[in-house]
This record gives C-alpha cells, sequence and structure tokens, in this order.
C-alpha cells in the first residue's frame, strides 16, 4: 500500500460512480471499504497456495514463483511480473526471460510460463454468483523472440475455435474452484 494503492482507489472509485450515473452500471454490490485488495502479488500467492494447502487439493495448482530468479530451475521460459499488482502504470508490463542468466526486472515475482492454448480463464466472483470470463492471452509460441510485452494488450488469436470448446476444458475443475472461492472467503472474512 501506498501513494500507487491512494491513486487506484479514487480512479477505481470515480470511475464506477460515472458508469453508475450513466446507467452503465446497474448496482454497486460493495464499495472500496467493503473489500479486501492484494496489491502485492507475493501476498497473493502465498494466500492461494495457504488455501490450496489446506484444501488438500491436488487438481488446482500454482506454477512455482520466487523472488529470486536464481532459484527457479523452470526454464526456458519464466516470466518476471512486477510485484505490483495493480495502481501502477507498469503493473502489467512482463518479462520473459529464457535463460538462468540474471536478468534485472525490478522488483519482481518469477514464475515458469505455463502454455494455455492461448486462452485466460478470469474468475469473478460477486456474493454467491462466480463467473468465468474467457480471454485471449499469449503463448510461447506467439512471443518467444520478445523479451518483454504487456499483459493484456499484447495478445495473440485463441487457439480454440470458440468459449464452448473453452469452457469444456474448465468445467471439470469447476467443482474445485468453487471449494477454492469457499475455503478463500473463510480465511479473509
Amino acid at each position: 500500500p501506498g501513494q500507487g494503492l491512494d491513486d487506484f482507489k479514487e480512479r477505481y472509485e470515480a470511475d464506477v460512480e460515472e458508469r453508475l450515473a450513466n446507467g452503465r452500471i446497474l448496482r454497486v454490490v460493495d464499495g472500496f471499504a467493503g473489500m479486501d485488495l492484494l496489491q502485492n502479488r507475493k501476498e497473493m500467492l502465498e494466500a492461494i497456495e495457504a488455501v490450496l494447502a489446506s484444501a488438500g487439493s491436488h487438481d488446482l495448482m500454482v506454477p512455482r514463483w520466487s523472488v529470486d530468479l536464481k532459484t527457479l530451475s523452470d526454464w526456458p521460459y519464466v516470466i518476471g511480473k512486477p510485484m505490483d499488482a495493480c495502481g501502477s502504470p507498469d503493473s502489467h508490463i512482463m518479462h520473459l526471460i529464457t535463460s538462468p542468466a540474471p536478468a534485472d526486472c525490478g522488483d519482481c515475482i518469477y514464475q515458469r510460463f505455463l502454455s494455455h492454448h492461448r486462452i485466460l480463464y478470469k474468475f469473478y466472483v460477486i456474493g454467491d454468483s462466480v463467473d468465468v470470463v474467457i480471454r485471449n492471452s499469449v503463448s510461447v509460441d506467439i512471443f518467444k523472440d520478445m523479451s518483454l510485452f504487456e499483459y493484456g494488450v499484447t495478445v495473440g488469436k485463441a487457439c480454440l475455435e470458440d468459449d464452448t470448446a473453452a469452457l469444456r476444458l474448465v468445467s471439470p475443475l469447476t467443482p474445485s474452484i468453487h471449494r477454492f472461492i469457499d475455503l478463500f472467503r473463510e480465511r479473509h472474512r
């Protein structure tokens, strides 16, 4: 937390108010006062790992990560993500690192890149509702020659033909995802 988070909250709340006034949002469920915001990626990953460990779940996992690049052995593709997960213009700039030679990405979390059919699944949890939003992403074959990219801007065409095929891939994990969400709620109330 710091000035970046305060600026983010201010911009977010102004945007929500404007969309509410214009009818683009029908109802606000919670303002910032009712939210826990994990701004730091290390805290996020630690919280997720703790919940998965308490669930004893083996069908959901967090790719191995470290704050020290030298401790990872998941080559050839590792991504350096800024520690700040929101609230700064550089939050979504990532580095692709293809060899274990030291690289400076600043204050980063390093994580093995998992190829994922150029599809990302975003889960939005509001009350009892859990919505899956499918978004095109990048795959190793698209950006293997790049060393820096902006996540969400440099995107490739999805390898799967439609959303139905993408949802079929995630549907076997739905019970585990709901169990994870319930445990996460319990731990962070």
